[in-house]
Protein backbone atom coordinates (compact mmCIF):
# COMPACT_ATOMS: atom_id res chain seq x y z
CA UNK A 1 0.00 0.00 0.00
CA UNK A 2 0.99 3.66 -0.21
CA UNK A 3 2.10 3.90 3.43
CA UNK A 4 4.34 0.84 3.15
CA UNK A 5 5.86 2.13 -0.08
CA UNK A 6 6.64 5.47 1.54
CA UNK A 7 8.32 3.74 4.49
CA UNK A 8 10.52 1.79 2.08
CA UNK A 9 11.36 4.98 0.17
CA UNK A 10 12.30 6.88 3.34
CA UNK A 11 14.40 4.00 4.61
CA UNK A 12 16.25 3.82 1.31
CA UNK A 13 16.90 7.58 1.38
CA UNK A 14 18.35 7.37 4.87
CA UNK A 15 20.75 4.52 4.23
CA UNK A 16 21.60 5.52 0.63
CA UNK A 17 21.87 2.00 -0.74
CA UNK A 18 20.72 0.10 -3.78
CA UNK A 19 17.38 -1.47 -2.96
CA UNK A 20 14.63 -3.24 -4.82
CA UNK A 21 11.46 -4.84 -3.54
CA UNK A 22 8.60 -6.64 -5.21
CA UNK A 23 5.15 -8.06 -4.70
CA UNK A 24 2.71 -9.46 -7.26
CA UNK A 25 1.50 -6.00 -8.27
CA UNK A 26 4.45 -3.66 -7.95
CA UNK A 27 8.20 -3.50 -8.16
CA UNK A 28 9.99 -0.58 -6.52
CA UNK A 29 13.56 0.07 -7.54
CA UNK A 30 16.08 2.31 -5.79
CA UNK A 31 19.71 3.14 -6.38
CA UNK A 32 22.36 4.98 -4.38
CA UNK A 33 22.02 8.40 -6.01
CA UNK A 34 19.53 9.85 -3.53
CA UNK A 35 20.22 13.60 -3.44
CA UNK A 36 21.67 14.90 -0.14
CA UNK A 37 20.02 18.29 -0.62
CA UNK A 38 16.83 18.80 -2.55
CA UNK A 39 16.25 22.49 -3.13
CA UNK A 40 13.18 22.23 -5.36
CA UNK A 41 11.00 19.14 -5.68
CA UNK A 42 8.03 18.98 -8.03
CA UNK A 43 5.63 16.12 -7.33
CA UNK A 44 2.49 15.13 -9.19
CA UNK A 45 3.61 16.78 -12.43
CA UNK A 46 2.21 15.98 -15.81
CA UNK A 47 4.88 15.24 -18.38
CA UNK A 48 3.60 18.21 -20.38
CA UNK A 49 4.49 20.47 -17.43
CA UNK A 50 8.13 19.58 -18.17
CA UNK A 51 8.12 19.30 -21.94
CA UNK A 52 5.86 22.18 -22.96
CA UNK A 53 7.85 25.44 -23.13
CA UNK A 54 4.60 27.35 -22.51
CA UNK A 55 3.84 25.53 -19.24
CA UNK A 56 3.26 27.82 -16.25
CA UNK A 57 4.29 25.02 -13.88
CA UNK A 58 7.56 24.15 -15.60
CA UNK A 59 10.49 23.09 -13.41
CA UNK A 60 14.04 24.05 -14.35
CA UNK A 61 17.10 21.92 -15.00
CA UNK A 62 18.48 20.72 -11.66
CA UNK A 63 15.11 20.45 -9.94
CA UNK A 64 13.91 17.09 -8.63
CA UNK A 65 10.69 15.94 -10.27
CA UNK A 66 8.26 13.03 -9.98
CA UNK A 67 6.26 12.06 -13.06
CA UNK A 68 4.04 9.14 -14.03
CA UNK A 69 3.75 7.51 -17.42
CA UNK A 70 3.60 4.26 -19.36
CA UNK A 71 6.81 2.76 -20.78
CA UNK A 72 6.83 3.10 -24.58
CA UNK A 73 10.42 2.15 -25.48
CA UNK A 74 13.62 0.96 -23.80
CA UNK A 75 17.31 1.09 -24.64
CA UNK A 76 19.48 -1.31 -22.65
CA UNK A 77 22.34 -1.27 -25.17
CA UNK A 78 24.42 1.33 -23.30
CA UNK A 79 24.57 3.30 -26.51
CA UNK A 80 25.64 6.51 -24.82
CA UNK A 81 22.65 8.47 -26.12
CA UNK A 82 22.78 10.92 -23.22
CA UNK A 83 26.50 11.45 -22.90
CA UNK A 84 28.13 8.36 -21.41
CA UNK A 85 28.69 4.76 -22.40
CA UNK A 86 26.85 3.37 -19.38
CA UNK A 87 23.52 5.15 -19.36
CA UNK A 88 20.43 2.97 -19.79
CA UNK A 89 17.38 4.74 -21.09
CA UNK A 90 13.66 4.31 -21.38
CA UNK A 91 10.78 6.51 -22.42
CA UNK A 92 7.48 7.14 -20.70
CA UNK A 93 4.33 8.81 -21.92
CA UNK A 94 0.97 9.83 -20.48
CA UNK A 95 -2.19 8.30 -21.87
CA UNK A 96 -3.15 11.38 -23.85
CA UNK A 97 -1.61 11.42 -27.31
CA UNK A 98 -1.46 15.20 -27.62
CA UNK A 99 1.91 16.94 -27.95
CA UNK A 100 4.46 17.34 -25.13
CA UNK A 101 3.42 14.09 -23.40
CA UNK A 102 6.59 11.98 -23.71
CA UNK A 103 9.80 11.97 -21.66
CA UNK A 104 13.19 10.28 -21.75
CA UNK A 105 14.36 8.70 -18.47
CA UNK A 106 17.78 7.26 -17.72
CA UNK A 107 20.04 5.76 -15.07
CA UNK A 108 23.43 4.05 -15.28
CA UNK A 109 22.56 1.02 -13.14
CA UNK A 110 18.85 0.27 -13.42
CA UNK A 111 18.11 -3.44 -13.77
CA UNK A 112 16.76 -4.06 -17.26
CA UNK A 113 14.73 -7.05 -16.06
CA UNK A 114 12.49 -4.79 -13.97
CA UNK A 115 10.79 -2.94 -16.83
CA UNK A 116 8.32 -4.22 -19.39
CA UNK A 117 6.67 -2.37 -22.24
CA UNK A 118 3.47 -0.78 -21.02
CA UNK A 119 4.42 -0.71 -17.34
CA UNK A 120 3.11 2.35 -15.51
CA UNK A 121 5.94 3.97 -13.57
CA UNK A 122 6.45 6.81 -11.14
CA UNK A 123 9.91 8.20 -11.88
CA UNK A 124 11.72 10.54 -9.48
CA UNK A 125 15.03 12.21 -10.23
CA UNK A 126 16.89 15.27 -11.44
CA UNK A 127 15.66 17.15 -14.48
CA UNK A 128 18.77 17.32 -16.66
CA UNK A 129 19.80 18.16 -20.19
CA UNK A 130 22.48 16.18 -22.05
CA UNK A 131 23.52 17.29 -25.52
CA UNK A 132 20.24 19.10 -25.96
CA UNK A 133 18.13 16.12 -24.77
CA UNK A 134 15.84 16.99 -21.86
CA UNK A 135 14.99 14.17 -19.47
CA UNK A 136 15.10 12.81 -15.94
CA UNK A 137 18.15 11.17 -14.36
CA UNK A 138 16.22 8.96 -11.96
CA UNK A 139 17.11 7.62 -8.53
CA UNK A 140 13.72 6.07 -7.75
CA UNK A 141 11.37 4.22 -10.08
CA UNK A 142 8.13 2.68 -8.80
CA UNK A 143 6.75 0.20 -11.32
CA UNK A 144 3.04 -0.61 -11.15
CA UNK A 145 2.50 -3.97 -12.84
CA UNK A 146 -1.21 -3.80 -12.11
CA UNK A 147 -1.55 -0.70 -14.32
CA UNK A 148 -0.28 -1.81 -17.74
CA UNK A 149 -1.04 0.50 -20.66
CA UNK A 150 0.21 -0.22 -24.18
CA UNK A 151 -0.11 3.20 -25.76
CA UNK A 152 -0.72 3.56 -29.49
CA UNK A 153 1.60 5.64 -31.62
CA UNK A 154 0.57 9.13 -32.66
CA UNK A 155 0.67 8.98 -36.46
CA UNK A 156 2.20 12.04 -38.06
CA UNK A 157 1.05 13.42 -41.39
CA UNK A 158 4.07 15.73 -41.57
CA UNK A 159 7.39 16.19 -39.80
CA UNK A 160 6.70 19.91 -39.49
CA UNK A 161 6.54 20.86 -35.83
CA UNK A 162 7.82 17.44 -34.76
CA UNK A 163 9.68 18.99 -31.81
CA UNK A 164 6.29 19.11 -30.03
CA UNK A 165 6.38 15.32 -29.93
CA UNK A 166 9.82 14.98 -28.34
CA UNK A 167 9.93 11.85 -26.17
CA UNK A 168 6.68 10.52 -27.61
CA UNK A 169 5.85 7.38 -29.56
CA UNK A 170 4.97 8.40 -33.11
CA UNK A 171 4.27 6.68 -36.40
CA UNK A 172 5.31 7.66 -39.92
CA UNK A 173 4.19 6.06 -43.17
CA UNK A 174 4.96 6.19 -46.88
CA UNK A 175 8.14 8.24 -46.63
CA UNK A 176 11.10 7.72 -49.00
CA UNK A 177 14.66 7.36 -47.71
CA UNK A 178 16.65 10.39 -48.87
CA UNK A 179 20.07 9.52 -47.41
CA UNK A 180 21.72 6.44 -45.87
CA UNK A 181 24.08 6.79 -42.90
CA UNK A 182 26.23 4.39 -40.87
CA UNK A 183 23.64 3.77 -38.14
CA UNK A 184 20.45 4.72 -39.92
CA UNK A 185 19.05 6.94 -42.63
CA UNK A 186 17.20 10.16 -43.31
CA UNK A 187 13.73 10.91 -44.55
CA UNK A 188 12.43 14.40 -45.22
CA UNK A 189 12.87 16.49 -42.06
CA UNK A 190 13.91 13.56 -39.87
CA UNK A 191 17.02 11.53 -38.99
CA UNK A 192 16.32 7.86 -38.26
CA UNK A 193 18.79 6.38 -35.76
CA UNK A 194 18.88 2.59 -35.88
CA UNK A 195 20.67 2.13 -32.55
CA UNK A 196 17.51 1.37 -30.53
CA UNK A 197 16.50 -1.73 -32.45
CA UNK A 198 17.47 -3.85 -35.45
CA UNK A 199 15.64 -2.48 -38.48
CA UNK A 200 15.47 -5.90 -40.13
CA UNK A 201 16.56 -4.54 -43.51
CA UNK A 202 19.45 -2.66 -45.09
CA UNK A 203 18.22 0.86 -45.94
CA UNK A 204 18.82 2.14 -49.45
CA UNK A 205 18.35 5.63 -50.79
CA UNK A 206 15.01 5.92 -52.58
CA UNK A 207 13.38 3.01 -50.73
CA UNK A 208 9.90 3.72 -49.39
CA UNK A 209 9.28 3.25 -45.67
CA UNK A 210 5.79 1.77 -45.53
CA UNK A 211 5.40 2.19 -41.77
CA UNK A 212 7.69 3.05 -38.87
CA UNK A 213 7.02 3.53 -35.16
CA UNK A 214 9.49 4.99 -32.68
CA UNK A 215 10.26 7.71 -30.16
CA UNK A 216 11.34 11.24 -31.04
CA UNK A 217 14.56 12.70 -29.71
CA UNK A 218 15.60 16.28 -30.34
CA UNK A 219 19.34 16.78 -30.82
CA UNK A 220 19.37 20.55 -30.68
CA UNK A 221 17.28 21.59 -33.68
CA UNK A 222 17.62 18.18 -35.36
CA UNK A 223 14.70 15.76 -34.97
CA UNK A 224 15.76 12.13 -34.60
CA UNK A 225 13.48 9.10 -34.57
CA UNK A 226 14.58 5.97 -32.74
CA UNK A 227 12.40 3.31 -34.36
CA UNK A 228 10.86 0.52 -32.31
CA UNK A 229 9.74 -1.14 -35.53
CA UNK A 230 9.98 -0.36 -39.24
CA UNK A 231 8.72 -1.89 -42.47
CA UNK A 232 10.05 -1.17 -45.94
CA UNK A 233 7.84 -1.49 -49.02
Amino acid sequence: NVRSAMIVILASMLIGCVTSSADKDNVIYFDDNTPPNVVSMYEGLHIADIMNPASTNRPTVGDVVTVRGAVTAVDWKNSGLVGTETERSFWIQESECGPHNGLMVWNDSIDETLLEMGDTVDATGYLVEHNGVLGVDVYTVAIHRDETTLLPAHWLTSTEGIERFEGMLVGISNEPITKVMENGFEIEGLVVDGSLTQLGFAPRSGDLIEAMIGVVRMDGDTATLLPRSAKRS
